[in-house]
């Protein structure tokens, strides 16, 4: 890689360090019982039961905390790549702009063209821009990146939700496993099962849980956090790594 751009390697590499730190954050909010399994009565059959996951201990919000530093991050690993890139043409620290990340194509493609015109790029910069195809629509990493950002710095806190995706019933005949949309305020109903048939206790259940970055209000949807924040880094690190 070009050793101008070795600074904006290093909050990348501080948001990779933090994985880890936020993945045994997690482990520990699990290992704490933090849902509590019960059985219910389904309506309309009696002879059918629903094994329900009751969420009583909240996620640890230092967890929501380490997301979004990560995310923010690696963003600013984007930011200072772009610094570095027009400082190469006389442009000062305080004036340069964000790597360009745009809702519309339209809109990112005129912004690397301004930068070109304005010569704070060169043709192969800009080229090599224009491939990233920072865009709704486009990389949806890196535009993720963006809105994710945007969301933890000017409207709220990343909406981080744990959801039970794990639970061991082979020993109960007829289970049925429920889909993940099974889940409102906190209880998520995971097997409907016979009647009778079971009752869950801390001795033979083991529930495992994921954490959601659930944004999908905003365009960016539901996705697995750890894997997210994983891609984010692996893109971000990949792009300052092969810039010209």
């Amino acid at each position: 890689m070009k050793a101008d751009l070795e600074d904006a390697l290093v909050p990348v590499a501080w948001a990779r360090a933090q994985i880890p730190v936020l993945q045994e954050r997690f482990l520990s909010w699990q290992r704490s019982y933090p849902y509590k399994l019960v059985c219910e009565p389904e309506r309309g059959r009696p002879d059918r039961e629903l094994l329900v996951a009751y969420l009583e201990r909240p996620l640890d919000p230092l967890i929501i905390g380490d997301i979004g530093a990560i995310i923010n991050s690696v963003r600013t690993g984007l930011d200072l790549m772009m610094a570095a890139v027009v400082a190469r043409h006389g442009v000062a620290p305080e004036t340069a702009p964000n790597f360009p990340i745009r809702e519309k194509s339209s809109d990112f493609f005129k912004r690397v063209t301004q930068l070109k015109a304005d010569k704070w790029i060169s043709a192969d910069e800009a080229t090599a821009i224009e491939r990233t195809k920072a865009y709704n629509g486009g990389d949806h990493v890196l535009w993720h990146i963006a809105k994710l950002d945007n969301l933890r710095k000017h409207q709220r806190l990343l909406f981080v939700e744990p959801l039970p995706t794990q639970l061991d019933l082979t020993g109960v005949p007829y289970a049925e496993r429920l889909m993940l949309h099974s889940h409102a305020q906190n209880r998520s109903s995971l097997y409907r099962i016979p009647a009778g048939s079971f009752r869950p206790t801390r001795g033979n259940t083991n529930l495992a849980a994921e954490i959601f970055l659930n944004e999908t209000y905003s365009g960016v949807g539901m996705r697995p956090g750890l894997v997210a924040v994983r891609a984010y880094v692996d893109r971000v690190s990949a792009l300052i790594g092969s810039f010209p």
